[in-house]
């Protein structure tokens, strides 16, 4: 297993021995998974150029994996495009935050990936057998302050910046330290923040922090190794040939000492050779690989050996258990012997007979039938027969069964003649009963069925007649010809009203009428009818087609008889019927996303239908609750409560769980149940619907409410305030200037100019910055970087912004710059206007005490902060003080921060704010750029 924090010297002494040991474990692990590998699918690693093998990693764990210029690299990298190259496998490798690389793992759009082997990681994908490397900790801080963490225990007594998702933040959450957690998602944002205000405290990844540190010059901090657990990194995938394939290739190029090189690059780099020659190594090596073999050898025979046992024993079972279930019992006949041994239902000998005695019960028909049989298979005329007899269950039992006998060659001698036969008998009395039992019934209804007659009327969708049988013609005493040439409605045709139909026509119609009918010579007679009218809709159930009327003459007793063996042949017809609304209940069950619930109060049971009779699962009720959010639980088990009381008489509630759907989006559930008619109460009917689309559009929706609510609000507030911030100073130009029509001593005269010159100047700024802010909107505005000398430039514009903005009594404006020389390639103008605001800023909130303007140059970023002392901001108004038309005090437009925010964005930069109501405001601004010269004064 490589570890970065070994000593290389150490490890450099040993690594040949390592590569013995290690080739003898490649060869042990070849021959341990080669008949797993064999099981597999012959395409589980068919890759193509088009479709490769992919490979995801995270894009912020240095040196293991991170883009360097947008392309990935990194150790794992390297490792990976070594591995595949040595395959021939064609591949693709993507970096991106660790939490969707283990989503995409899960859901199949990555093949492969190395993770922690962790138990919050095994729903992910499973893992590799052999460790890549230890993944030890350390913490890093302020240089000069006494180490804050130096065991595990110290962090459930410390405030500490972890990395989102990482192995430490996940070990603080289990011990139940996670308010001491500060997980960040950039852990070089990370570093440069306490690296800038030189407080805070960062735990990951050792060789990670060594590699920022190295990167960035980071000088004002210090690290140190905590004492915690270590973990294994290991190759993770759903494809357990890939993932074997991926560990046994690993092995051979660490056996190879093909990864030296590689791991001399990123983490050895001051590795040296031990100077032994290589020669011994070789001897050794070969030593080793022999043994190897010939371990593997024995190894691979004794594996064979225990898996041809095994499958004979597996083999001896399943034969016993298929005699037990089938009820077969096994004979043989040894022809020279001429004796009949029984074998037991394990396959063992059970009782051995003479011929006679055993054929002794056979009836003579029967026993000529076998010895024939026997001797045309002893002659070699056959080489099986198959017989069907009366037999005694036993030589020694009266009780006369049905068999079906089979007899073959069991063994024959050198010249190829059969020496013992082995017969299998097999009851099959209770199947000749069954199939007479219903050759009997078919026979009876066949007759009753061929002699049922009944009334059948079709009529179209407008009830209209369209056909009729020859029996509802001889009931009715018309003919066919006359009936079908007019257009007769169904309600006449059997003298019902419109009303007397049922209101919802999907409905069938079930009646027992009266009926004049004619008798012969103009006389009527008057007959009891049974009718049923059937309506025929399409497949979807919506469109009405037709349908069609059965009826009979309920009058007299013979003619009921046959009608009622005619209704069971239309009985029959109707659950046909059945069966069709059946499949289309079942298939609008699957295209609606519904399922069919079951809940017993008496056994606690709750039982989901996917179809009408298919049980898709159970859930006790301690399964159910655990399935459904935290919040939901309570009045999922109020419900559960309340059905098992009895007391429910409906129930409609919809209940979030912890699944996810297809779309990755919150499970949302909605359960209609009532009590049971067929159980009279005793368990809940109902449906299960899937209304997680709704629930999470309505959740969106109110988000989206708010946010709009939130603008407006703003915007209202900013039509306020622009009006007052535009309103006064007009008004202020315009009352001096009436002063001058107005009698006035010339000496005023000089303090109506200045008052009228200062309103202007504010009215001109919040006018300069509506504009500027419309032209970043509109994308005017240009940012264009070219060398400039900032360590001069930055005394020159502070002072500059300070000195426009007028002094301030008890307020100490300092300035600290601790370079003398500095060339940076940036705008310099897009900066000074985000500076001149920043400083504007602090001094209109600065009443007393200093503000400090400062930048430093670290990790390839210009890093300004302004820091004042003034009045602060409310915590609640800091997470939106730099969207537009927020201000952080309820005065002003709001648009200065939004003009800085727009600003960096457009240099790739960020901007951040720290603020204390009361105590001050520290804002600072990085600016991603690159420094040609850099001279520090001597401080």
């Amino acid at each position: 297993m490589i570890n970065p924090l070994h000593n290389p010297q150490r490890r450099s002494n040993c690594c040949v021995w390592k590569q013995g040991l290690i080739a003898l474990l490649v060869v042990l692990l070849c021959g341990l998974t080669q008949g797993y590998a064999q099981d597999q699918p012959e395409d589980a690693l068919h890759f193509t150029a088009d479709d490769p093998v992919v490979y995801e990693d995270s894009w912020d764990v240095w040196p293991y994996s991170f883009l360097e210029d947008g392309k990935p690299t990194g150790y794992r990298v390297d490792l990976m495009r070594m591995i595949f190259e040595e395959l021939g496998m064609p591949y693709e490798i993507k970096l991106k935050d660790f939490r969707k690389v283990l989503d995409d793992l899960k859901s199949g759009k990555a093949d492969v990936m190395i993770g922690l082997k962790a138990p919050y990681h095994d729903k992910y994908g499973q893992y590799g057998g052999i460790a890549l490397n230890l993944a030890t900790h350390s913490v890093v801080y302020a240089k000069g302050e006494q180490q804050p963490i130096k065991t595990l225990n110290d962090l459930a007594r410390n405030r500490v910046i972890v990395h989102k998702g990482s192995y430490s933040h996940h070990l603080m959450q289990e011990k139940g330290w996670e308010k001491n957690a500060i997980p960040y998602n950039d852990m070089k944002e990370a570093m440069l923040q306490v690296s800038t205000e030189g407080e805070g405290v960062i735990v990951w990844n050792t060789m990670s922090l060594k590699w920022q540190l190295n990167q960035y010059h980071s000088d004002n901090l210090e690290i140190k190794p905590i004492d915690m657990p270590h973990s294994e990194y290991r190759f993770m995938s759903n494809n357990p040939q890939l993932l074997a394939l991926m560990d046994s290739t690993y092995a051979v190029l660490r056996a190879q000492d093909r990864l030296q090189e590689l791991q001399n690059k990123w983490f050895y780099p001051e590795r040296k050779d031990t100077g032994i020659p290589s020669w011994i190594w070789m001897v050794a090596n070969l030593l080793v690989l022999f043994l190897a073999g010939i371990l593997g050898i024995y190894l691979f025979y004794t594996i064979r050996a225990r898996r041809a046992t095994r499958d004979i024993r597996r083999e001896n079972t399943r034969l016993a258990l298929t005699l037990k279930a089938s009820n077969v019992r096994i004979w043989i006949y040894d022809i020279r012997r001429q004796t009949v041994t029984w074998l037991d239902k394990n396959g063992n000998n059970k009782h051995e007979y003479t011929l006679l005695q055993f054929f002794s019960n056979y009836t003579s028909q029967d026993l000529e039938q076998m010895m024939q049989a026997l001797n045309r298979i002893t002659n070699q005329e056959v080489e099986n027969a198959e017989l069907t007899m009366q037999a005694p269950s036993d030589v020694n039992s009266s009780d006369i069964h049905d068999y079906a006998i089979s007899l073959s060659v069991l063994h024959r001698d050198r010249n190829g003649k059969p020496t013992v036969i082995i017969g299998t008998r097999n009851d099959i009395s209770e199947d000749r009963q069954r199939q007479n039992r219903v050759k009997d019934t078919l026979i009876r209804y066949q007759a009753i069925f061929d002699s049922v007659m009944i009334d059948m009327v079709y009529f179209d969708k407008n009830g209209f007649i369209v056909d009729l049988n020859d029996k509802a013609c001889h009931t009715f005493g018309c003919r066919r010809e006359d009936i079908l040439s007019k257009d007769i409605h169904i309600c006449d045709f059997y003298g019902l009203k419109e009303e007397d139909l049922p209101q919802d026509r999907h409905e069938p119609f079930y009646a027992n009428i009266r009926l004049k009918v004619p008798f012969g010579r103009g006389v009527q007679k008057a007959i009891s009818y049974e009718l049923k009218l059937q309506p025929l809709y399409d497949d979807s159930g919506k469109v009405l087609q037709g349908g069609y009327g059965t009826g009979r003459d309920v009058t007299d007793i013979s003619n009921y008889h046959h009608q009622r063996l005619e209704g069971l042949q239309q009985l029959t017809q109707a659950n046909k019927e059945v069966s069709r609304y059946i499949d289309n209940i079942n298939y609008a069950l699957k295209v609606g996303g519904m399922r069919f619930v079951i809940y017993q109060p008496d056994t606690h049971i709750m039982s989901i239908y996917s179809t009408i009779s298919n049980v898709q699962q159970q859930l006790t009720q301690t399964h159910a609750i655990h399935l459904l959010e935290e919040e939901y639980r309570m009045q999922a088990m109020q419900m559960l409560m309340d059905m098992d009381s009895h007391k429910a008489t409906h129930i409609d509630v919809t209940l979030k769980t912890t699944l996810k759907n297809p779309d990755g989006q919150p499970l949302y559930i909605q359960l209609l149940l009532i009590p049971s008619t067929f159980s009279q109460g005793k368990e809940y009917f109902g449906i299960c619907r899937d209304v997680s689309e709704q629930k999470n559009t309505e959740v969106l929706l109110e988000k989206e409410t708010v946010k709009a609510q939130e603008v407006e609000t703003i915007k209202n507030a900013f039509l306020h305030n622009m009006n007052y911030e535009i309103r006064t100073p007009l008004n202020s130009i315009v009352g001096f200037a009436e002063f001058f029509q107005m009698p006035h001593s010339p000496e005023d005269e000089v303090l109506f100019v200045e008052e009228i010159k200062n309103n202007a100047a504010t009215l001109l700024a919040l006018i300069n910055n509506i504009l500027f802010l419309s032209r970043i909107d509109a994308g005017m505005i240009e940012i264009k970087t070219k060398p400039t000398d900032f360590a001069l430039a930055f005394d020159s514009m502070c002072n500059t912004y300070w000195g426009n903005n007028h002094t301030k009594e008890g307020v100490n404006f300092i300035v600290e710059n601790h370079y003398s020389h500095m060339v940076l390639d940036i705008d310099v103008q897009n900066i000074g206007v985000i500076l001149e605001q920043l400083i504007k800023n602090a001094k209109q909130f600065t009443e007393k005490g200093s503000i400090r303007v400062h930048y430093d140059y670290t990790g390839d970023q210009l890093i300004v902060a302004v820091e004042d002392t003034g009045s602060g901001i409310e915590p609640e108004l800091t997470d939106h003080i730099f969207e537009r038309f927020s201000t952080g005090a309820n005065n002003g437009t709001g648009l200065g921060l939004s003009i800085c925010h727009e600003l960096t964005r457009l240099m790739n930069g960020s901007i951040k704010i720290k603020s204390a109501e009361g105590k001050g405001t520290t804002v600072w601004f990085a600016i991603p750029c690159k420094a040609k010269e850099i001279e520090r004064k001597n401080i």
